[in-house]
C-alpha cells in the first residue's frame, strides 16, 4: 500500500489510519517555536460512521494511502442540494449530496476537472484543483460591531484613557502637571474614582454583549501554536477561527478580571465615602493592588491598541462598523463561513 508524507496531506486526500478509511477535511502546518519544531494538524472523517476526529503528524512521518480508483470527471451544474459530475471517459452523470463535499461546493467552477475517488466501487472523496481563480463582481461588508457595541466600546475606552491620565497624575510629582487636564489636584482625586464607576458599568456591558463570542476553544490552542506567522503577518496555513482570536480573547478576559479589582480596591481607598468603614494597612494594601492592577491593565491596553493598528482594517470595524469580506477569510474566516452558509451579513450568524 502507498503512503504519503505528511506534509504532503491536503483536504479531500483519503488515508488509511487505525483500519478505517478517512476522509481529510482540513489540513495545515504549524510551525512552533524552540524545541517542538513544526508538525501537521489534520482534521479527518470516517467514511463509514462520519466520525470526526483531529490528529498531530511530525512532518517527516508517512501514512498509509488506501488503494482507490480515482476517475477523471468535469462538473456539470448543482441541482438543488446536490451537485452532478460528468465522468470523461463514459459520459455517464453522477450525482453527489453537498454533505460529500466538505465546504468544498464554494471552490467548484462549471466545467472544471476534478478527481472523484472510488473504493468498492462507490464515491468516497472529491479532490479539486491545487488552486481556482475567483471573481467578485459583487458583495457587501459584514457588519462586524453593531452601533450600540460601537459606542459602548468608545464608552470604555475614553473612561480608560481619563483614568490613565488621572492616575498618573496622582503616581509621582513628576506627572502631578496632568492633573491640570481636570482642573487641578482636588478635581483630579475627586473625579478620578467615578470615572472608574462608568468605566465598570460600561465594561460590564461588553461583558455582556461579548462572552458568548470569547469562549476558549481548542481553535485558540492552534492559533496559538501558529503564533509565530501571526506575529509576521503571514496567516497562510494558521487555523481558521471565529469571530475573535485567541490574542483578543486574552485582552478581553483580562481587562474583565481587572477592571472589578480596579474598581474594588478603588473603593478601599475612596477616603471620601469608605475611609471610615477601613484601616490605615487594608488601604496600604489596596494602594499596591490597586498599582499593580493599573500598571497591567495598562500594559494590555497598549498591546491591545497596537495590534488594532497593526492589522489593518480592524479600527474600522470600532469606527464605521463593518469590514470588508476580503478582510474577514483573513482573519476571521471560520466566522466569515458561518455568516455565509446563515446569510447573515452580522455580527452573529443568523440561528
Amino acid at each position: 500500500m502507498a503512503k504519503i508524507l505528511a506534509t504532503e496531506i491536503r483536504a479531500g486526500n483519503l488515508l488509511e489510519w487505525d483500519k478505517r478509511l478517512w476522509r481529510v477535511l482540513k489540513s495545515y502546518h504549524v510551525h512552533v517555536g524552540g524545541r517542538g519544531g513544526a508538525y501537521m494538524q489534520i482534521e479527518i472523517k470516517d467514511i463509514q460512521s462520519g466520525q470526526k476526529r483531529n490528529e498531530r503528524l511530525s512532518t517527516d512521518e508517512k501514512i498509509e494511502r488506501p488503494s482507490i480508483d480515482s476517475r477523471a470527471m468535469t462538473y456539470s451544474f448543482q441541482d438543488g442540494a446536490s451537485y452532478v459530475f460528468m465522468d470523461n471517459e463514459t459520459y455517464e452523470q453522477l450525482t453527489l449530496p453537498a454533505d460529500f463535499l466538505e465546504g468544498q461546493s464554494g471552490y467548484l467552477l462549471p466545467n472544471m476537472e476534478v478527481q472523484i475517488n472510488f473504493h468498492n466501487n462507490k464515491p468516497i472523496g472529491i479532490q479539486l484543483p491545487t488552486s481556482v481563480v475567483l471573481e467578485v463582481v459583487d458583495t457587501e461588508p459584514g457588519i462586524r460591531n453593531a452601533t450600540a457595541t460601537r459606542i459602548n466600546h468608545w464608552i470604555t475606552a475614553g473612561c480608560f484613557v481619563l483614568l490613565l491620565l488621572s492616575g498618573l497624575s496622582m503616581f509621582h510629582p513628576m506627572l502631578f502637571w496632568l492633573s491640570g487636564l481636570f482642573g487641578g489636584g482636588q478635581w483630579t482625586r475627586a473625579v478620578h474614582p467615578w470615572i472608574g464607576t462608568v468605566l465598570l458599568v460600561s465594561y460590564a456591558g461588553m461583558i455582556v454583549q461579548f462572552w458568548r463570542d470569547n469562549g476558549w476553544n481548542r481553535d485558540d490552542v492552534a492559533w496559538m501554536r501558529a503564533i509565530d506567522r501571526v506575529l509576521v503577518n503571514d496567516e497562510e496555513g494558521v487555523p481558521e477561527i471565529g469571530r475573535f482570536n485567541a490574542g483578543q480573547k486574552a485582552v478581553f478576559w483580562s481587562m474583565a478580571l481587572l477592571v472589578p479589582v480596579l474598581f474594588l480596591t478603588g473603593i478601599v481607598i475612596w477616603e471620601v465615602y469608605f475611609s471610615a468603614y477601613t484601616t490605615i494597612e487594608q488601604r496600604r494594601i489596596a494602594v499596591l493592588i490597586h498599582c499593580l492592577a493599573a500598571t497591567a491593565a495598562i500594559i494590555i491596553w497598549i498591546i491591545h491598541v497596537y495590534a488594532a493598528i497593526w492589522v489593518r482594517g480592524s479600527v474600522r470595524s470600532m469606527t464605521r462598523g463593518y469590514v470588508t469580506p476580503g478582510w474577514a477569510w483573513r482573519h476571521h474566516r471560520k466566522w466569515l463561513r458561518r455568516l455565509a452558509t446563515t446569510g447573515s451579513a452580522g455580527p452573529r450568524p443568523r440561528s
